[in-house]
This record gives C-alpha cells, sequence and structure tokens, in this order.
C-alpha cells in the first residue's frame, strides 16, 4: 500500500488513537493488544464505537492514512478488526467473506 503510514499522532489531532493495551483478553478470552478508541480528552466523539465508524468511512473512502490505521488492526489485533467491521457493517467479519 502506498500512501501515508498509521501513526498516533495524526490520530490524536482527530480525536481518536490505536492504543497499546498489552496482555488485555476480552470477555470472550481474545486477545485484545491494540485497541481503537477516542481521546477523551478531545472530547471529539461519543464513544469509542463513534471513533470505529469515523475511521471506517475515511478507510472506505480512500484515505490511505485511515486504510492502514485498520489494516494495523487486521494484521495486529484481529478480534478488534472483527469488531470494528461488525459494528460499522452490522454483519460479521464471516458473512462479508
Amino acid at each position: 500500500m502506498t500512501g501515508e503510514h498509521f501513526n498516533n499522532a495524526t490520530a490524536q489531532r482527530e480525536g481518536w488513537f490505536i492504543s497499546d493495551c498489552g496482555g488485555y483478553k476480552d470477555l470472550d478470552g481474545l486477545p485484545r493488544p491494540w485497541q481503537l478508541q477516542r481521546d477523551d480528552e478531545a472530547s471529539r466523539f461519543e464513544d469509542d464505537k463513534s471513533a470505529w465508524a469515523y475511521v471506517h468511512s475515511l478507510a472506505t473512502a480512500g484515505s490511505a492514512y485511515h486504510q492502514s490505521a485498520l489494516s494495523f488492526l487486521q494484521r495486529h489485533c484481529p478480534a478488534e478488526y472483527a469488531d470494528i467491521l461488525k459494528t460499522v457493517s452490522g454483519k460479521s467479519i464471516m458473512e462479508e467473506a
């Protein structure tokens, strides 16, 4: 992929970031070492899901930067990536395949 690569400094200017959550596991026991979250201090998004929708919409519109953020999650935290897709599309990642 060509274009701008993900970095948190740019993301935080937009009111979101990808957080390093270390060994965190969700309620299903799936590892969540990285999470796309709203920046609470920026108060731009109502919740994390609103930030997910924002990033996904720009990625879908062709933003290489936002595509690189989702690609990072797809590679490094598939559970987070799948939840983002499910939330914004209303379908599971398996239904899209």
